[in-house]
């Protein structure tokens, strides 16, 4: 929940759904981009050179999970907004 709400003598209503818009694309981009992390970046072949490869790719995973972890926060806001929006 957020506080801030549209005021005549402030942001409307269309102002909070712009914001709202503007965060579900980021948070799409970023998802897209987490996406092309897990399947390019920390694929089996890019931890060849480690002798603790598993340990290793399962730190990088935990990273990704934390980041998405992150992302669902910013998920929470947009809706937040969202819904002040459409009030």
């Amino acid at each position: 929940m957020i506080y801030a709400e549209p005021n005549l003598n402030g942001n409307s209503k269309e102002d909070f759904a712009k914001a709202t818009v503007q965060l579900d694309f980021a948070l799409l981009q970023l998802r897209r981009a987490l996406g092309n992390v897990r399947a390019n970046v920390l694929h089996g072949r890019n931890y060849q050179h480690l002798s603790e490869s598993g340990t290793c790719r399962e730190h990088d995973d935990l990273k990704v999970l934390h980041a998405h972890a992150c992302l669902d926060k910013f998920e929470n806001l947009a809706r937040d907004i969202e819904a002040k929006a459409v009030a």
